[in-house]
Formats: structure tokens, sequence, C-alpha cells
């Protein structure tokens, strides 16, 4: 599971939810962060934890007290077993792409574009958004809070509704394959990103969505 916070609230909140979700599934999950929001000083308030239902943990170690020695191993040598213990996690990823996708939809009632971003650019994208409002020009953001698992339906839903799909990264293209995945080829989806460290201005983002529209 793949976490991307955008605030330095949600840097807190997600690391909280990270060590819940990997104690659920026992499986790693990455709160992915990028170097502006390392840097970035901002109020954080520690909501209380809400109660949480116990966890069934038969793989814990607790003495072996009536019961088998927990053995921890991926080597299954019995015919079928190493097979069968691949389709039990095959069932765990798939209960993790139906209940563990999480997003964001910002101004999305009526618009004709759809920003796509995460991190700290989707910062910059509510910026562009506004701006753009300004110019007629209906934009939503949509700002994937999982990167896994990717909320490929709610991007597909979108296509119905607006013109073209604008991805921005402060990479060459990563988060990009996910949404082309999602559009297929019912609208246009086109990229912008930056390298190296360097973060584009909301006006510089506005510019180059324009130059789409025309």
């Amino acid at each position: 599971i793949v976490l991307a916070p955008y605030s330095v609230q949600e840097m807190a909140d997600l690391t909280r939810l990270a060590f819940e979700l990997a104690d659920k599934y026992r499986n790693p999950v990455i709160v992915l962060a990028d170097a502006i929001l390392g840097q970035m000083m901002e109020g954080v308030q520690f909501k209380k934890a809400a109660a949480r239902k116990n966890v069934k943990k038969d793989w814990a170690v607790s003495g072996a007290r009536g019961r088998s020695p927990n053995l921890i191993r991926s080597l299954y040598l019995e015919e079928g077993v190493l097979e069968e213990h691949n389709k039990e996690l095959q069932k765990k990823y798939l209960r993790m792409t139906r209940q563990e996708i999480r997003y964001e939809l910002v101004n999305g009632r009526d618009p004709e574009i759809i920003l796509i971003a995460y991190g700290s650019m989707a910062r910059i994208l509510r910026d562009v958004v506004r701006r753009l409002a300004e110019e007629g020009i209906r934009a939503a953001l949509f700002r994937p809070i999982t990167l896994w698992p990717f909320p490929y339906e709610a991007v597909e839903e979108l296509t119905d509704k607006v013109k073209f799909a604008f991805v921005v990264e402060l990479s060459e293209g990563q988060m990009l394959e996910d949404v082309k995945l999602a559009v297929g080829k019912k609208i246009p989806v086109h990229f912008y990103g930056r390298l190296g460290g360097g973060v584009p201005s909301p006006l510089e983002v506005v510019d180059k969505v324009k130059e789409r529209i025309k």
C-alpha cells in the first residue's frame, strides 16, 4: 500500500494509518512524501485514535500454549501448498483494492477538464483550479491519496464528464501510466512534469493547460 500525503497534517494522519494497515494486512505500507512536504512547517493536530477492533493474529508469537509453534517461512515444499499460499496472498491483495482506495475530488460538480496530481503538486493544482475558474475554465482536481491501490474506477468515471485529463508530477511521469490505464482511449491524457527539484508555479501550469484547450 502506498499513501501520498499533501500536507503536514496528512503526513501525521497517514503515518498512523500506515501502521494500522500494516498491522491489519501484515503487508508493507509506504508513506510517499516529497522533499517539499518534508521541509514544510505547518500546524498539526494529533487526533485521538478511534477504537479499533481486535485484529486476529494467529501468526503472533505467544509462547505456543495450546497450539503448534509458528514458523516464519515463504517456502512450502509439499505439492500444491505453495500455490495455495500464493492464492491466499492474491485474495489479500484483492481485499486491499476493494477496501483501501482513498482519493479526493475538488470542484467536481460540472468540470470540463480534470487535473490529476498527488503530494505537494496537488496543493499547487488547487490554486490552478481557482485561477482557471477566474478565466471561465471549469477544472476539477482529482487527488489520489492511495497510489496503490490506485483509484482506477473513480478516474474512469470522470471520463464521461470531461474533455481531457491533465496529469502533473515532479517526475517524467509515473502515476501517468496508472491514469492512462484508467482512462483507456476515452479521452486524451496530457502531461506536464518537472525534474531535478524544479517545481512549477500555478501560472506555469495554467499556461500549459490553456495550450491544450486551444
